[in-house]
């Protein structure tokens, strides 16, 4: 049982950095008097939380922090964190500012004892790593005899310093060094401090004003290396050598805001086979392949426009010869059309983009009958299509056409986007950069445009335009998604109906299981007197066992469920009671035999409600089934939106059980819709989803594994390169690289011909091999060399496919009298 479960997605355009300022956390402490770290810390995105740890030596009162000395009584510092933000935790890319007020700082007391105090704030990037702090201090230096410098080099001497001063920590400086700024006395208020990161240039940049001054720059420069968006943290020195807050002396601060200014750069997460943007009116691709450049006169690359004018007055078809393997994964073709004239004539005109092996496929912009169509195209065949505009045959817009090619579902779908207000044929305006999806697809089987699983060209050509006709194109690329193993989880087997009210047990289905397959039943009711958790057995005659049976109840819904501990044949029995009941029956298997997961949902919606609605989180990207159960007492019954109604009872649908397969999710919602008659009837709705961990990305295959695959895996023993598995006489090595076929020679008057077997070159490249006929003219000095080895051919193919039989030869009148292959492995 092998499915490949679409999950669709498609990144029309790299997303790049977009000004995207939103506060991420703010902390105003407008709250009662108390500990910093129960009070006045919140999120403006809804989900931090966080709070600044508690410490003795500070508090919030009066509406802001307080951080404040206790001298000698107390050796207790302020160096905490605020951990796990709520929003870009740990992220790497983006611009953010960190901005902090401080109210006032007041060091009378330290003065006095000619002490040093300081306070700061920034940004750390990994918790307990100060090598990746980036953040200011505000210091008070009340020291006698002191001398610092500026970051311009100049030395200042202070008999009685008496000064506060700002200084940074980033990649090339420090908080001991560069001290730009000077503001005297012991007392200050209204200082403002704004810290810019911006973690794609990698700068640092702090600001600051003291009111009512305006704003100055105090540093530029770089990040430390790694940084990322970690945690904040304060550093407040209140003991620390000369460091010692004087009892009664404190700094107060507000706002404490990050902030997002310029949102994470988005990567892309295709590989690009192949785009050509045309910038510098270029027609070589960011890969380096070129489209030929024919005749200007016909394909014009507009000076200065980026972009690519297709205006021929008779057919042109270019190609570039480029090979491309399928990897597995989707494949998407694109373009962008900036603008289009099809005025000129009423033929059948067409422009295209794609890849050719046997045959073409890709995307094209058409004419036909005054209407203007968008599709996906094999060879002569429209597979799918969409009409774009109707009655009209110009437009200077952007539209972009993108191809979808689905290898393991063997299908192709099209997607059309616009910056404007299109109308397809069914009248449905298509919104702003708004993505078709859903309707337009179509079964292809892709060995009828593949040469030997490959494609040997991308091909752009326009045909039947007329001398004023013309379509300019930009953003033309070759996209492929990174291919994944299913790891599906699928129904093995189910069974139901609806059970009349004659009490007594019945069978519901008999299912073949295996280890760690999960039985589920589920019973709609129009009560919920059959929900006992003894309703449901799960018998077996050949030795099957299961875990105990778990019950989730929903008013007139039940669920049970167990897990398959040893594999048999189990008989799902259902104890019937006076009751008229909807009953299915499942069984539910990883393609792996891996355990599986449970999430059950429930919820009961209330006379006179019309939906019901479940919601369904998995840890991490899973894929698996979502079985659900509905009953109402509706007079019109209910609906399924999202799961594939299986069993219901018969009419006006009251009790329906159905079941919706999904890949790749780790939330899932569903619903239904419910028709009421009357506000004195009510509804029930439960679910469970079976499900493990999705899409475990492809290993890409390397010498080392590949060999491994060869050896395979019944060979436990002798598996070293030199060793030999099989016991024939011959090494691994030699037996892998020449397919166990041996090399010959044979001699005539005028030759020694030597023919041997060796992977072909993309096989060998991949698997590390690499072969050298050597010749040598004795086996004493073992002086082996290519010189008077004489290539004569190859023939592929031979003995195998993916073997190659190579012919060299040596003049039997040289002195050479001995070949030899020389095979190296590299992993």
């Amino acid at each position: 049982m092998t499915r490949y479960i679409l999950t669709t997605l498609i990144v029309l355009a790299v997303a790049g950095a977009a000004t995207a300022q939103s506060v991420i956390d703010s902390w105003d402490f407008n709250v009662a008097d108390g500990a910093i770290s129960t009070q006045g810390s919140y999120s403006d995105l809804g989900g931090g939380n966080i709070t600044w740890p508690d410490k003795s030596v500070a508090a919030i009162s009066n509406n802001v922090a307080v951080f404040f000395g206790q001298g000698t009584n107390s050796t207790d510092n302020y160096f905490s964190s605020a951990k796990g933000l709520s929003a870009n935790a740990n992220e790497t890319s983006g611009k953010y500012q960190l901005s902090v007020d401080i109210v006032s700082a007041d060091f009378t007391n330290t003065a006095a004892k000619d002490q040093k105090a300081t306070w700061g704030i920034g940004l750390r990037g990994s918790s307990g790593d100060s090598s990746t702090d980036n953040g200011f201090r505000l210091t008070y230096d009340g020291n006698l005899n002191v001398t610092n410098s500026t970051s311009a080099g100049v030395t200042n001497i202070y008999a009685d310093a008496n000064h506060f001063f700002l200084s940074c920590d980033a990649k090339d400086i420090d908080f001991s060094s560069s001290v730009n700024t000077n503001f005297p006395g012991s007392s200050l208020s209204n200082l403002n401090v704004r810290q810019v990161y911006d973690l794609d240039a990698g700068t640092y940049e702090v600001y600051y004003t003291l009111a009512p001054a305006t704003e100055t720059l105090l540093y530029s420069g770089e990040l430390t290396d790694g940084v990322k968006l970690g945690e904040l943290r304060i550093a407040s020195q209140q003991f620390n050598g000369s460091s010692i807050w004087e009892l009664g002396d404190v700094l107060a601060v507000d706002n404490i805001e990050l902030t997002q200014l310029v949102a994470p750069t988005e990567e892309d997460p295709y590989t690009t086979i192949e785009q050509w943007d045309f910038s510098g009116d270029s027609l070589t691709g960011l890969n380096g392949n070129a489209f030929p450049d024919l005749d200007p006169s016909v394909w014009n690359d507009v000076a200065g426009d980026d972009a690519l004018t297709l205006s021929p007055d008779a057919n042109q078809f270019r190609t570039k010869n480029v090979t491309i393997t399928p990897s597995g994964g989707d494949m998407y073709i694109s373009w962008t059309l900036n603008s289009w004239d099809y005025s000129d004539t009423n033929t059948a005109n067409t422009a295209f983009f794609g890849l050719k092996g046997s045959d073409t496929i890709g995307i094209e912009l058409y004419s036909e009958t005054s209407n203007m169509w968008a599709s996906v195209r094999a060879g002569n065949t429209k597979l799918v299509k969409a009409r774009i505009a109707k009655g009209v045959q110009t437009n200077s817009s952007p539209l972009q056409v993108t191809a979808r090619l689905d290898y393991a579902e063997e299908e192709v779908q099209l997607f059309v986007s616009n910056d404007g207000n299109w109308q397809n044929w069914t009248g449905v305006e298509w919104a702003s950069s708004a993505i078709i999806d859903a309707d337009y697809k179509a079964s292809f089987d892709f060995s009828t445009v593949l040469t030997n699983g490959n494609y040997t060209h991308t091909r752009m050509a326009v045909q039947n335009f007329a001398t004023n006709e013309q379509v300019t194109v930009d953003q033309v690329y070759i996209k492929e998604a990174p291919a994944t193993n299913p790891i599906t989880v699928g129904v093995i087997d189910k069974a139901g109906g609806t059970q009349n009210n004659t009490p007594g047990t019945v069978n519901i289905g008999t299912f073949t299981a295996q280890a760690n397959d999960v039985l589920v039943l589920l019973a709609s009711g129009s009560n919920g007197l059959h929900i006992e958790a003894d309703r449901v057995a799960w018998d077996s005659s050949d030795g099957g066992t299961t875990d105990a049976t778990t019950l989730h109840k929903k008013s007139s819904v039940g669920i049970w469920y167990t897990t398959v501990t040893t594999g048999g044949t189990f008989d799902v029995n259902y104890t019937k009671t006076n009751n008229y009941t909807t009953v299915a029956a499942y069984l539910v298997r990883a393609d792996g035999g891996e355990a599986l997961s449970v999430d059950i949902q429930s919820v009961f919606v209330a006379p006179g409600g019309t939906s019901a609605a479940l919601s369904y989180t998995f840890d991490n990207a899973s894929d698996g089934i979502i079985i659900e159960a509905l009953s109402t007492g509706a007079g019109d019954g209910a609906s399924a939106d999202d799961v594939l109604l299986e069993y219901n009872n018969s009419g006006t649908m009251k009790r329906g059980i159905g079941s919706l397969e999904f890949g790749n999710e780790t939330t899932l919602n569903t619903s239904w819709t419910v028709v009421q008659s009357g506000a004195d009837k009510n509804a029930s709705l439960a679910g469970i989803a079976v499900y493990k961990d999705a899409y475990v990305p492809v290993q890409e295959d390397t010498p080392s594994s590949l060999y491994a695959a060869w050896l395979g895996s019944d060979k436990s023993a002798n598996t070293n390169l030199l060793e030999d598995v099989d016991g024939d006489g011959v090494n691994n090595l030699v037996a892998y690289a020449t397919g166990d076929t041996l090399p010959t020679q044979t001699a005539d008057s005028t030759y020694l011909n030597y023919v041997h077997v060796q992977w072909n070159a993309s096989n060998a490249a991949a698997r590390g091999l690499s072969y050298e006929v050597q010749a040598n003219t004795d086996l004493v000095f073992e002086d082996w060399a290519t010189n008077g080895v004489e290539l004569i051919g190859s023939v592929d193919d031979i003995p195998a496919v993916g073997y190659t039989t190579v012919t060299n030869r040596v003049p039997v009148d040289q002195d050479a009298k001995f070949l030899q292959l020389e095979i190296i492995f590299t992993p």
